[in-house]
């Protein structure tokens, strides 16, 4: 029954994540919006998750300017991904570790990695 918990509390966790990202990587991210995410969020998720939220915000500031070409649906070339950015687009066969900015730190219970 765990897993399944979890997996539930990760789907709302990547939705907020998703939710900065995407609007960071089209260029319209305010910095009002970007400074209100952090506190709203690490409050819906609970204090375990402060610290690797706070890591993966101070990563993923506003952009100058969005990725070009990302609107229309064409994957951009990786390296206009990682020149506004600051990171590589992984291969879609990377392990979970490269998919994700999050910290990943060891769950008390052993079969359990997750990053909360």
């Amino acid at each position: 029954m765990r897993p399944l918990a979890q997996f539930s509390r990760l789907s709302l966790l990547t939705r907020d994540l998703a939710w900065l990202e995407v609007r960071r990587l089209n260029g319209v991210l305010g910095s009002t919006e970007y400074q209100d995410w952090l506190p709203r969020t690490t409050h819906r998720h609970g204090y375990r998750f402060t610290e690797p939220l706070t890591v993966w915000h101070r990563q993923h500031r506003p952009l100058r300017q969005g990725i070009p070409h990302l609107s229309s649906g064409e994957v951009p070339a990786s390296v206009d991904v990682r020149r506004a950015t600051g990171h590589a687009l992984p291969s879609p066969l990377a392990p979970v570790e490269e998919l994700t900015c999050l910290p990943w730190v060891r769950m008390p219970n052993s079969m359990d990695r997750l990053f909360l």
